[in-house]
């Protein structure tokens, strides 16, 4: 998850630094690494709508998923972004 961090950090950055102050990402098929995006958005002061990626069509890099476990885990996601706070937090210049 370093390198998600490290990429998401990288992003949020860049379209801020763009004048972005809401974004719409498709971030990953991984709940965890979609979390990751979600909580460097907010703590870099970035609006953001965050979907996690759900691929359950077979593929021969195995980047795919169950349909369970892609219900289980947008599930989750979604709770977890609930906890992050209110969509509208006071942007900060950097």
């Amino acid at each position: 998850m370093k390198f998600a961090k490290n990429v998401f950090e990288a992003v949020v950055k860049r379209t801020i630094g763009m004048g972005t102050t809401t974004a719409c990402y498709f971030a990953s098929l991984y709940a965890e690494a979609s979390m990751i995006l979600a909580e460097k958005a907010a703590e870099l002061g970035q609006r953001a709508f965050i979907g996690k990626v759900n691929m359950n069509t077979p593929r021969d890099d195995g980047y795919c998923e169950s349909t369970e476990k892609s219900v289980k885990d947008t599930l989750a996601f979604i709770k977890s972004i609930e906890r992050i706070g209110t969509l509208f937090r006071r942007f900060r210049w950097s």
